[in-house]
């Protein structure tokens, strides 16, 4: 997968997307969303963490509820990625998460199939749902598997599926589950598990700025990258903003995601239905779109509680002078 990051480093503009605009931001709002939901098809609610490695187990593949580990764990620096997956046959990364708590990877599989790698800071790992209950998940309650990378392995059965837990570091933990189509078994997911790579922190680039909105930091970023010659050709970078790190299955967060994607079907404006600051624009319950912006990127903002700042954020936004060049893209996106 390093090409990918060649690709993101580039002085060359990027290559024009045959994707829909519309369908697309929406796929990739449902991807950012999901991921950090504690609901849906991710049983691995990673927007639900506290600590609990090394802790008393509970019953079944859980911990026991309400203990806390006695040393503080550690986080990772949500502008900087600290996980790639290295090539794999029939398998290749499309989409990087980062987080204090985890970072996290999406693995197209296949023609259909679709994985969902997690990678969780040493001290923290997972919420996780099995018989319709919900628990911190022991990773080494699960049925032993061959070691990955050399360190300890389980496989555990979730309500979504198989998952693949391994050890990558004295105190830290992954999880990969491949949610649907071909290449759900343990030989591909034992394949791509043994290629991710744990590496020392990679600043994250933004191809924008905003100043901080009231009451909001940001607490992680995502990349969601499409290749030519790999189905649609497209580039999707945003920042997720929230009051406050989610640390607790009972917190809501009111997370916010702001994105700029490029695709040459913005010129079409799809789904525009009003302006804002004298662009096109697409207003709806929960999301703002703002197209026609310079080197044809489209600004989105969405949340799952509109509270009436999405449109004033989505104006807020401001393009690096030209964004279509990934060297000019920012490391520090939110002022």
């Amino acid at each position: 997968m390093e090409r990918l990051f060649e690709l993101l480093r580039e002085d060359e503009p990027l290559p024009p997307s045959q994707v829909d605009i519309y369908r697309a931001v929406r796929a990739g709002r449902r991807r950012i969303r999901i991921r950090w939901a504690a609901t849906g098809a991710f049983v691995l609610a990673v927007a639900l963490l506290v600590p609990a490695l090394a802790l008393p187990a509970g019953p079944g593949p859980f911990f026991e509820p309400g203990t806390r580990l006695a040393i503080a764990p550690e986080d990772f620096d949500p502008m900087r990625r600290t996980v790639t997956l290295t090539e794999v046959p029939g398998a290749r990364a499309d989409a990087y998460t980062t987080a204090a708590r985890w970072q996290q990877v999406g693995v197209r599989v296949g023609t259909s199939g679709y994985a969902t790698v997690t990678v969780y800071a040493p001290g923290r790992t997972a919420t996780g749902i099995v018989n319709g209950e919900a628990g911190l998940l022991n990773p080494e309650a699960g049925e032993p598997a061959d070691p990955v990378g050399g360190h300890r392995a389980h496989w555990l059965t979730l309500d979504n599926g198989l998952t693949l837990a391994w050890q990558w570091g004295d105190r830290g933990w992954a999880y990969l589950s491949i949610q649907d189509g071909e290449g759900a078994d343990r030989e591909t997911a034992h394949r791509i598990a043994a290629a991710v790579v744990v590496h020392e922190p990679r600043a994250v680039a933004m191809p924008f700025t905003l100043p901080k909105p009231d009451g909001l930091h940001l607490v992680g970023t995502s990349t969601h990258v499409e290749l030519p010659g790999a189905g649609a050709a497209f580039l999707r970078a945003g920042v997720l903003l929230a009051a406050e790190d989610p640390s607790d299955p009972s917190r809501e967060v009111g997370m916010i995601t702001v994105s700029a994607e490029r695709s040459d079907k913005t010129a079409g404006h799809l789904g525009a239905d009003t302006t804002l600051g004298g662009r096109p624009a697409m207003v709806t319950p929960g999301e703002v779109i703002i197209f026609g912006l310079p080197d044809g990127f489209a600004v989105e903002v969405s949340s799952f509680r509109d509270n009436g700042q999405l449109d004033e954020i989505a104006q807020s936004v401001r393009l690096v002078a030209h964004a279509g060049t990934t060297s000019t893209w920012v490391t520090d996106p939110v002022e």
